[in-house]
């Protein structure tokens, strides 16, 4: 998307992705951008220690909670800074009417939190969060707005796991106290790429979760 003499063909790809996302319906799909163009408002920011990227959700995804976010390469979303050249606005701008089109909301997870701009909502992600030094829990609670979580979860030398590990930072007891307390609706996405063993995290997690968030 960052390369001029690709982006047609990553756009065309993308697109693609948002169609299928509102055919279905009730699917969340995560799709990784490079760092932000400079001086385009409202592009996506992957700064260091950025979770960076977007999740295009169709309509309906506020009932869907503790979906698995989709497994990428270990390199490719690291919470710890992601290289690349910037994203051209006008990159934005197509993804955006095509989502657009398809009633499908993009929703960003670049670290800090940002309202959304009438093309990209904000969405939290633990793990970036924790990476950027910033407090989930105070960062949930003080953004308004906010259209999606990733739950997720870092240990101090900056690995990913699930929440409910027990070298994880997330305070999850707090952390869901403040998301269901808050009324939240949208999509809670349990995210474990770059786990070590994906299907183990995705089954502690859930029930991490369940534990604390009933």
């Amino acid at each position: 998307l960052a390369d001029p003499a690709t982006a047609d063909a990553a756009i065309a790809r993308v697109i693609d992705v948002i169609r299928l996302a509102a055919d279905l319906g009730r699917l969340g799909v995560s799709v990784r951008l490079p760092a932000s163009a400079a001086g385009g408002a409202g592009a996506a920011k992957a700064s260091g220690g950025s979770g960076g990227g977007l999740i295009i959700a169709a309509a309906g995804d506020a009932d869907l909670h503790a979906a698995v976010a989709a497994l990428t390469p270990a390199d490719a979303s690291s919470p710890r800074g992601e290289g690349g050249g910037g994203v051209d606005p006008s990159v934005i701008d197509a993804l955006a009417a095509a989502a657009d089109r398809h009633g499908v909301p993009l929703i960003d997870f670049g670290v800090p939190l940002r309202r959304g701009d009438g093309r990209l909502m904000p969405g939290l992600d633990a793990a970036a969060c924790l990476a950027a030094g910033v407090d989930p829990v105070l960062a949930f609670a003080t953004t308004a707005d906010l259209a999606a979580v990733r739950l997720s979860d870092l240990t101090a030398d900056g690995r990913r796991v699930p929440p409910g590990d027990a070298e994880g930072r997330l305070p999850l007891e707090a952390f869901a106290a403040t998301v269901t307390a808050g009324g939240f609706d949208g999509p809670v996405v349990l995210d474990v790429r770059q786990c070590l063993d994906p299907w183990a995290a995705t089954i502690l997690g859930a029930r991490a979760w369940s534990e604390f968030a009933s």
